[in-house]
């Protein structure tokens, strides 16, 4: 249980977690799973029609989705600012995993609907905002 992480679970969780294996069903699953892929199909088909110059890799065995952002040339600082001050939306900036997560953005899709939806048009307005203030400086100061 250590090695899985599960030493530090409260005198609820472990119950909780033995009877949700034994007794859980296939058909939690299966619905759980269907659910998630929907999740991810709607962030995907935002994406693609929103967000242009994002990338992203649909997971095999993940309900995180990792966005390339790499076209859109933000700093580190830029990125975490415009995703707090501008879409109010957080999401876990790649370099936290090295350097060759520089430029990535991981989004956790394991939520209700709704939630995915709203954290969708959050990032789009923080890009789009972020975008519309980058080139309304850089013509400015030419």
């Amino acid at each position: 249980m250590q090695r899985n992480g599960l030493s530090k679970l409260n005198a609820f969780a472990i119950p909780a977690m033995e009877a949700a294996y034994r007794h859980g069903g296939d058909e939690w699953l299966d619905a759980l799973v269907l659910y998630l892929e929907g999740n991810m199909k709607t962030a995907m088909d935002y994406i693609d029609e929103n967000l242009p110059n994002m990338r992203y890799m649909k997971p095999d065995a993940s309900y995180l989705l990792w966005l390339d952002i790499r076209d859109y040339q933000f700093s580190q600082a830029e990125l975490k600012r415009n995703l707090l001050k501008k879409g109010k939306v957080i999401l876990e900036l790649g370099h936290v995993y090295g350097h060759e997560g520089d430029g990535f953005i991981r989004m956790n899709l394991g939520c209700p609907a709704e939630t995915v939806k709203e954290g969708l048009k959050r990032l789009h307005q923080a890009f789009t905002l972020s975008l519309l203030n980058k080139t309304y400086t850089i013509e400015r100061t030419s």
